[in-house]
């Protein structure tokens, strides 16, 4: 994994914006690691996944909504058995 200031960043992004497309490149503010350059994968259904995997919240919305399906199915379900 390649390390390198913001300042650095900043002056040569074209050139850290290649490195990233063979290994992630950590980018340090002040000596501290502040962020991460990562390459977004080219295939589309990778790159959703990609994309979404790190994002808890997004996740958590799915899950309620697959709830809400299933108690809505078992709603419609029951009332049909009550006609």
């Amino acid at each position: 994994m390649k390390t390198a200031t913001d300042v650095d960043v900043q002056s040569h992004f074209a050139d850290y914006l290649r490195d990233c497309e063979r290994e992630p490149v950590v980018i340090t503010g002040r000596g501290q690691p502040k962020t991460t350059l990562v390459a977004v994968p080219e295939d589309e259904e990778e790159r959703w996944r990609f994309l979404l995997s790190p994002t808890p919240a997004f996740w958590g919305r799915c899950e309620q909504a697959a709830q809400r399906s299933v108690k809505r199915a078992a709603f419609h379900m029951t009332s049909s058995w009550k006609e």
